[in-house]
């Protein structure tokens, strides 16, 4: 999962790979630890981890050039949302899941076909492919009315139960995000 204070590996890791292995990395490979991170351990103990990560990862993320390295970010501080969604149901995990999957799936299979790997060769591409990366980009930042903000509104609305503050900080997570796939 790559969550913060164990995230240092991940940036590394995903630059060196291709997209298919990153959009591998970002989904599938979610699933298992996430299951076991809900299942095996304390939330409360992973409370200050799951925070520091939907805060710290889009504020890393708006310093990178490399779309690889944003895509990490992006990936580590969505990995608590991943977590609050299995915690509320599997129904919601898995409607996540695939909506998060599609999104990744978008953005990174557009990066492929175009052969982009760095924020400046966005410049140089079409209007089409700036528009599909700039939708697919405020989705996964979660900006209404796409198909990210109702994931993120459904996990809000549900951990409101647990505590105002899981809603806040995942709006200023969002916020954040928002900033970091603005640099594209």
């Amino acid at each position: 999962m790559g969550m913060i204070p164990f995230h240092l590996w991940v940036p590394s890791i995903m630059q060196m790979m291709s997209w298919e292995m990153c959009m591998m990395m970002m989904t599938m490979q979610k699933m298992i630890p996430t299951i076991i991170a809900t299942q095996m351990t304390s939330i409360k103990l992973m409370m200050m981890s799951m925070i520091m990560s939907m805060i710290m990862a889009p504020i890393s993320g708006m310093k990178q050039t490399s779309l690889k390295k944003l895509m990490a970010y992006s990936s580590i501080s969505n990995s608590p949302v991943m977590i609050f969604s299995l915690m509320i149901s599997k129904q919601q995990f898995i409607f996540l899941l695939i909506m998060y999957t599609t999104i990744n799936l978008t953005m990174m299979n557009t990066f492929k076909k175009n052969n982009i790997n760095f924020l400046n060769q966005i410049n140089n591409q079409t209007n089409l492919t700036k528009m599909s990366l700039m939708i697919s980009s405020l989705s996964m930042s979660g900006m209404p009315p796409t198909m990210g903000f109702l994931m993120k509104w459904m996990i809000m609305k549900s951990t409101i139960c647990m505590t105002p503050m899981i809603p806040l900080i995942m709006l200023i997570s969002s916020i954040l995000s928002t900033f970091m796939y603005l640099n594209m």
